[in-house]
């Protein structure tokens, strides 16, 4: 925990400011989650920002490391959903116009979900072939 603590405080502060943010923002995506529902909640994140569509995907990447950073600290368990949801917000706030994209996949018994985040077709937080494995599924635009 001390080791944890002492690799934070190593970090500059304005990344560690954004890490804060990030941990906020996982901890509030799966309240949102409760409150609203998916569809509702969703619209809600996709309407926040994301207006700038172009940059390159390293500089895109970088504004989504301390996110990446806070979501493997956090001490509670997350889902794709709720952290998919939580780097699009945290991303669309920064003015990237990322989306959460949803797949499904046969298993025995039913279906799995599983949910990314991509920005101009390149996965953000997941390995680049996870459209692949997952069938996408086509989601509503933001109102």
């Amino acid at each position: 925990m001390w080791r944890r603590g002492r690799k934070f405080l190593a970090l500059p502060p304005a990344v560690r400011w954004e890490m804060v943010r990030a941990g906020c923002l996982l901890a509030l995506a799966p309240a949102g989650l409760r409150l609203w529902g998916f569809t509702r909640f969703y619209g809600w994140v996709m309407g926040r920002g994301g207006g700038n569509p172009a940059g390159d995907l390293a500089g895109v990447m970088q504004q989504a490391q301390p996110f990446a950073l806070a979501a493997a600290a956090v001490p509670w368990p997350t889902t794709c959903l709720s952290r998919s949801l939580a780097l699009c917000w945290f991303l669309r706030r920064q003015g990237v116009a990322a989306e959460v994209q949803l797949g499904v996949r046969p298993r025995p018994g039913g279906l799995e979900a599983h949910a990314w985040v991509v920005w101009q077709g390149a996965v953000l937080n997941d390995s680049p072939d996870v459209a692949q494995r997952y069938t996408p599924l086509s989601l509503p635009m933001a109102r």
